[in-house]
Formats: structure tokens, C-alpha cells, sequence
């Protein structure tokens, strides 16, 4: 968790469950049951609150740092279609939220019992075409980024060769120069990026496995990483005889975020600096509210762009 002690993450979560409560009741680890919509289909909400007015909370906790927006979340509003089926009295208001505190993003966002219904009649269209003889694969980031099948996915390779043949001029990887590379070439090719990564090293994986499973690969043998050397449990001991305090590097500041947690945040504001990013690529339709202009790099934001 970096500066984040998973015990104050949990208890960042609880605090917000516990303001949203009110007169409720948290219900923690709340199973649901969406076998009506997909066979054997089943989860765990992470916590599900009903007030006494009949506002239902659905709550999703992250303890990662990629966010995970609310909004239309799938995950959520399948948790919420499962409480729902297994209610006895029907909520007037649903919200569903995630709660992330290592980045400090905890949201909610209202959807209506109608939207979830027909969330559950596009999930039981989507999974009988999932168990169909001949099922369609589309092979995109979302869909292929947890994926433990990818490495042997017909259709996430074809989806990539194609994309390198677009990039790389026909069949071979002889990459055309990036400063000749056209302005299709380099949306085709770096809209991927991260899709294409993923693959090689998904491949790349799978290929480690076959080999300490006992089985061969024509141009590839196991070795071993490179590791640097470390303390072993006794050596603090044996070299504090050797050199008393000298065997301990100089003191250094805490880090910032543990430092919030112990000083007014205004004062560490006062003391604390955020240097520029280097210039990088965003996709015009992004969510990034800044980006740069020019050679000058200046800083401009979307709505300015559009007086």
C-alpha cells in the first residue's frame, strides 16, 4: 500500500459506511445470487446498507490506486440487481458506491431499478452468447485485461497481428521509423499500447509456466532474474558490533502521505512542492481536464480551448 496502512484504508471505509447508515443497517459481505440472469451466477457485496426511508446503498471497497469510477459500473450493478432479487420490500432510492481511500476517491451514483432490470436482461443476452457452440470474442483492453485465457485467445492475437501489420507495414515486424510514422499509423499503434503490452506479457508468462510444467520450446530455456544482494536476519546485529551507529545510513523525513496523517495538512501544504510532469500522450476524448499546447508546453485546460 505505499504510505497506506491497509488498517487505516479499512478504517477510511468504515467511516464512510457509518456516515452513510444513518438509522440503517450495514450489512457486511452481503452474498447475492444472479443465477436468475446466469447460471450459477453468484457474489459477495462488500457491504449493502437500507436506511429506514428505503434508500439502498450498494458499497464496493477498493484498496488499490487505479481508480475505478462509479459510474456504470458493472460490477456494482450486479451486486445491486442480486440484493435487489433477494429483497422483500422494494428501496424509492439506490445508490452505489466505491470507496477507494489510497486515492481518496469515495463516490456514489444513483441508478434506478429500471436501469438495473434492463442491466439484467443485457447480462442474461450477453452470457447465453457466451455459452453458444460458436461464441464471438471481442478482444478489446477492458475485456481481455483480467482475462487468465488471453495468452491462448484466438481472437485477442488476430486483433493484435492485425494492429502490427496496420503499423508495421505487412507481414514482418520491420518497423517502419517512428518520425515516418503517419498520423494513423501512431493513433492505431499507441491506442493499443497498453493492449499490446499486456498480451506480450501475458505470453510471456504462460511461456514461463510450460517450462516449469516440464515442457519445451524451440528458442526458449528457463534461466534466472537478476537479484541484488541483501541483509540476512543476523547482519544488524554483527554490524552494529563492527560499527556502532555507523553501520545505520543517515536519518531522512518520513514520507508526505504519513506526514498528513500527523501534522495539520495546511502546514504540509506550506512545506511541500509538486513539480511539473514530463510531457506524455492523452487520447482527446480522456477525462484528463489539462493538457499542453505548442512547443512552449503551456498548460491549458479543456474549457479554455473551446473559447
Amino acid at each position: 500500500f505505499g504510505d497506506d496502512h491497509p488498517d487505516e484504508l479499512v478504517s477510511a471505509y468504515l467511516k464512510y459506511c457509518r456516515n452513510l447508515k444513518g438509522d440503517g443497517e450495514i450489512i457486511p459481505e452481503q452474498r447475492v445470487n444472479l443465477s436468475k440472469y446466469v447460471k450459477d451466477m453468484r457474489g459477495t457485496a462488500d457491504a449493502v446498507i437500507m436506511t429506514a426511508d428505503l434508500h439502498l446503498h450498494v458499497i464496493d471497497f477498493k484498496t488499490g490506486r487505479g481508480k475505478i469510477a462509479v459510474e456504470h459500473n458493472t460490477q456494482l450493478m450486479a451486486y445491486a440487481l442480486g440484493v435487489l432479487e433477494g429483497m422483500d420490500e422494494s428501496p424509492k432510492k439506490i445508490t452505489l458506491h466505491i470507496v477507494q481511500p489510497a486515492i481518496n476517491y469515495m463516490c456514489g451514483w444513483n441508478v434506478t431499478k429500471k436501469a438495473l432490470k434492463q442491466f439484467g436482461r443485457d447480462l442474461r443476452e450477453a452470457a447465453s452468447l457466451c455459452f453458444e457452440d460458436s461464441p464471438i470474442f471481442h478482444a478489446t483492453e477492458d475485456n481481455c485485461r483480467w482475462c487468465s485465457a488471453a495468452p491462448h485467445c484466438d481472437a485477442l492475437k488476430q486483433k493484435m497481428t492485425a494492429v502490427m501489420k496496420q503499423d508495421f507495414n505487412g507481414q514482418t515486424f520491420d518497423p517502419t521509423p517512428p518520425e515516418m510514422l503517419d498520423d494513423g499509423q501512431i493513433t492505431a499503434l499507441l491506442r493499443n499500447k497498453n493492449m499490446i503490452e499486456r498480451y506480450l506479457s501475458q505470453v510471456e508468462k504462460a511461456a514461463v509456466t510450460r517450462l516449469l510444467e516440464g515442457d519445451t520450446l524451440t528458442a526458449f530455456k528457463l534461466g534466472y532474474t537478476k537479484t541484488q544482494r541483501r541483509w540476512s536476519p543476523n547482519a544488524e546485529r554483527k554490524m552494529t558490533e563492527l560499527l556502532g551507529e555507523e553501520a545505520f545510513a543517515p536519518k531522512k523525513l518520513i514520507g508526505i502521505g504519513l506526514a498528513e496523517k500527523l501534522v495539520d495538512p495546511s502546514v504540509i501544504a506550506s512545506l511541500t512542492v509538486k513539480p511539473d510532469g514530463a510531457p506524455k500522450l492523452v487520447l482527446k476524448e480522456s477525462s484528463e481536464r489539462e493538457y499542453l499546447i505548442g512547443s512552449d508546453f503551456t498548460a491549458i485546460t479543456e474549457k479554455e480551448n473551446e473559447k
